[in-house]
């Protein structure tokens, strides 16, 4: 079945495909590591281990998922983007020989490729919807027809 955003010609990248906010992963994270979003939010210079290592994970995820610049991502923890490389390359060090690390990885990335495929869902009904008024109303001219 082809996907009702390739058939109104957006691309995956496209602005309209699978957003996640930025706050919607560092929730995420939270979640799975059993620490408290709001204390990781704002406590944002504290050097408690759970607090930094959500704080890895958030940048890690951020990257990988969106298509923030390293400026936004940090400015949400109000962190330098430096930090957020450093970030992202020690959890990537640490996913290829840790095991735990890796596990919780595995778990944090299942449940954000979940929270997509709800936004990717709600996007192409409403994709879907919008072509379909658009066709009643006469407004859209069909692609496939022969002239």
């Amino acid at each position: 079945m082809i996907s009702a955003m390739v058939f109104c010609g957006l691309e995956k990248n496209s602005p309209h495909s699978g957003v996640i906010r930025l706050e919607r992963i560092l929730q995420i994270v939270c979640d799975c590591l059993e620490v408290n979003f709001e204390e990781t939010k704002l406590l944002y210079k504290s050097r408690k281990k759970e607090h930094v290592f959500a704080r890895h994970l958030y940048a890690h995820f951020s990257r990988k998922y969106t298509r923030e610049s390293l400026e936004n991502i940090a400015e949400y923890i109000k962190k330098n983007h430096t930090t957020i490389i450093h970030s992202d390359r020690a959890i990537s060090d640490w996913i290829s020989t840790d095991k735990i690390v890796k596990s919780v990885c595995i778990k944090i990335d299942k449940k954000i490729k979940k929270e997509l495929s709800k936004i990717e869902s709600n996007i192409d009904e409403e994709i879907i919807n919008n072509i379909i008024k658009k066709y009643e109303n006469g407004e859209a001219k069909n692609k496939f027809s022969r002239k």
